[in-house]
């Protein structure tokens, strides 16, 4: 039965698509398979930032309208991700602590992100192909089970807080997907505004507010106009993409570039003050990065895999290493053949451009960490794109076609439940981690901390004795701490002595740790050495404005308790202005005041924590009943405090590197 077409403006035929059953029934069996292989791992471990950022929606069935409010915004990123957050949100009122269940949803939109991408495929292989038709939907088969089955999307599917990464991808790929219909409609001859306004107006902001990096689907459908549609259609349908691209591309382009150049040193020489290595260092590295990236992706071999990758060598110049030079020459060349190749294999153009646009905000100037392989998630498309275009342009045997699809994706398949079984608990994770990557300072660490916990301080410390920096020598230093219940001077001094260039979440962690073993009188240590050790970190730049704000408050803690109560109430204000919507700082300059019997002025400080207050999670609302509580016993003449051992502590964060 021959298929419906119509003819564009220009008099090309435009075929619609036929949904052809066995690609449709292939797919489902992938969909099963990728659900059957995920389901091995959701009953594994948070890991770093799950922590920070998933802790205080744990548990959290008591939420008031207040606390809803507060946890529907993060730091992880300037616009707050509110729309990933609502969904830990759900999750943790309908499920509490059960993180399987966390897990399970991060793996039902793998799969449905999958079937976003295996629809978006179709109709962007049948685009500009010269026999559309039943084809398309089998290349699509190929590259959705090829992105749903692949190893390296573990780390992003199991790693729970990731679930921002799939969200964004999501829906840019169904922002993608309404572009690529509402172009299909225009050369049609219908109008595809509706569906162009779901893609700016609804798809749009909903990928920027579950992760920045959203903001992609712009340039990422102006890449499918360039490659696929060429803007193609009736005058008025050009003059349409015209307003819409310099509407929701140049001008933010334009703005952000005022943006940078306006604040510089704010938002790149700054954050490069709290990073191993310098903005050059950084582009420098990302190359390799890259070409890593796409040797995970086509040759998948596990060993270069883990959920770190801070074992990676710096390129401090082009030669320094070698492979620095060597692959930019790579992707220069990849470049090149997408151009050459552009009218032959558009696709194959589409694939590579989609890879390096999607990395273009984490994997450039900004001053993040080096590499992850969330990074991948959405990216990855355009490779495996590019890789079935490849071959469907010049192996074109059918046979050949069909029995390597087959069997790369068995070998997919079986590459990624023998990952998600490592997964699948703390123990496998960190063991295989540690076996792929020895030199990882946060491997070694978080491997020392479990070893500690089960009491193997020796075992510990063994594993922690080679590596440099303050962060190893104030993890070693806790454990002694541990082991002996006591510091001595000369032990923080050492410890001061290797405090720079900056404070990093390694080193703050490791003086909260050490500073709240001192407070709970775990272990006694000289509380003057302690002071003037956090107050040479302060003096540093520190890794962000809230473990600024935790380690003033640490300060605040020993001054108080070596009876320099001015200092310490100054410290605390310090605390305060420093993250200015958090009340914890004023709530303990409260409590010493009431213990100074400075009721008035307690009565005032307390009055701007409950403003502060206003909207923060359960566990700060019950810090403020329990001031209360104490201040109305100090006003009644009931007594004030006597001591502030009881004084609020924030526990310090292990790790927080969402980006």
């Amino acid at each position: 039965m021959p298929q419906p077409q119509l003819a564009d403006s220009r008099g090309r035929t435009v075929r619609l698509l036929s949904w052809p059953l066995g690609a449709a029934l292939a797919f489902v069996g992938a969909l099963a398979a990728a659900g059957a292989i995920y389901s091995v791992g959701v009953n594994g471990p948070l890991l770093l930032d799950d922590i920070p950022n998933l802790s205080p929606l744990l548990g959290g069935r008591g939420l008031d309208a207040g606390g809803w409010r507060a946890l529907l915004w993060t730091e992880s990123g300037p616009l707050g991700r509110p729309v990933a957050m609502a969904t830990f949100l759900l999750n943790a009122l309908t499920s509490g602590n059960d993180t399987a269940v966390w897990k399970w949803t991060n793996s039902m939109l793998h799969l449905l992100t999958g079937l976003v991408v295996f629809w978006l495929s179709a109709h962007t292989w049948c685009i500009r192909n010269a026999k559309p038709g039943p084809r398309c939907w089998y290349a699509a088969l190929v590259i959705g089970a090829v992105w749903l089955l692949h190893p390296l999307q573990v780390s992003t599917v199991l790693y729970t807080v990731q679930r921002m990464t799939q969200l964004s991808a999501l829906f840019v790929f169904s922002g993608l997907l309404a572009y690529v219909l509402a172009r299909k409609q225009q050369l049609e001859g219908r109008s595809g505004y509706p569906l162009l306004a779901v893609c700016f107006l609804v798809f749009l902001p909903l990928a920027t507010l579950s992760k920045e990096n959203g903001a992609l689907l712009v340039p990422l459908a102006f890449l499918v106009e360039m490659c696929l549609f060429r803007f193609e259609g009736t005058t008025q349908a050009r003059r349409t993409l015209a307003v819409g691209f310099g509407l929701f591309l140049v001008v933010p382009l334009l703005y952000g570039g005022f943006l940078i150049i306006r604040h510089y040193e704010a938002i790149l020489v700054d954050g490069y003050l709290v990073r191993p290595f310098t903005l050059q260092e950084r582009v420098l590295t990302e190359f390799r990065v890259l070409f890593l990236y796409i040797q995970q992706l086509i040759l998948p071999i596990q060993q270069t895999m883990g959920f770190v990758h801070d074992d990676i060598a710096i390129s401090r110049g082009w030669l320094a290493p070698p492979t620095t030079l060597l692959s930019l020459a790579g992707l220069s060349a990849l470049l090149v053949a997408a151009w050459l190749v552009r009218d032959r294999a558009p696709l194959v153009t589409l694939g590579i451009l989609f890879f390096f646009t999607g990395h273009s905000l984490e994997s450039t100037l900004l001053p993040l960490e080096i590499a992850f392989e969330h990074r991948n998630y959405a990216p990855s498309y355009g490779v495996f794109v590019a890789m079935v275009a490849a071959v469907a342009a010049f192996a074109p045997s059918p046979g050949m076609r069909i029995g390597g699809s087959a069997v790369a994706c068995a070998i997919l398949a079986a590459l990624t439940l023998f990952r998600v079984q490592t997964w699948a608990s703390e123990v496998t994770l960190l063991s295989y981690t540690y076996q792929t990557h020895p030199d990882s300072e946060r491997v070694n660490a978080v491997f020392a901390e479990r070893l500690t916990g089960a009491g193997r301080y020796q075992q510990a410390l063994a594993l922690l004795e080679s590596r440099d920096g303050a962060g190893a020598a104030l993890q070693r230093l806790y454990i002694r701490c541990l082991m002996d219940q006591r510091i001595a001077a000369p032990d923080i001094d050492a410890v001061s002595a290797s405090l720079q260039p900056f404070v990093d979440h390694y080193v703050a962690s490791g003086l909260m740790e050490v500073g709240r073993l001192g407070i709970t009188g775990v272990c006694r240590l000289p509380h003057a050495r302690y002071a003037e050790l956090v107050e040479r970190a302060l003096k540093l730049p520190v890794i962000d404005p809230t473990t600024r704000q935790k380690l003033l408050m640490y300060q605040a803690h020993y001054l108080w308790y070596l009876e320099e109560a001015d200092a310490a109430l100054e410290t605390l204000r310090r605390a305060h202005a420093t993250q200015p919507g958090n009340v914890v700082p004023l709530l303990l300059a409260t409590e010493y005041l009431l213990h100074l019997r400075r009721t008035q002025e307690a009565q005032a400080e307390f009055e701007r924590a409950l403003q502060a207050a206003a909207g923060l999670p359960v566990p700060y609302s019950g810090l403020v009943r329990r001031v209360e509580e104490k201040l109305a016993r100090c006003t009644r003449g009931g007594g004030c405090p006597a001591s502030t051992s009881g004084a609020v502590v924030l526990e310090p964060q292990t790790d927080n590197v969402v980006e």
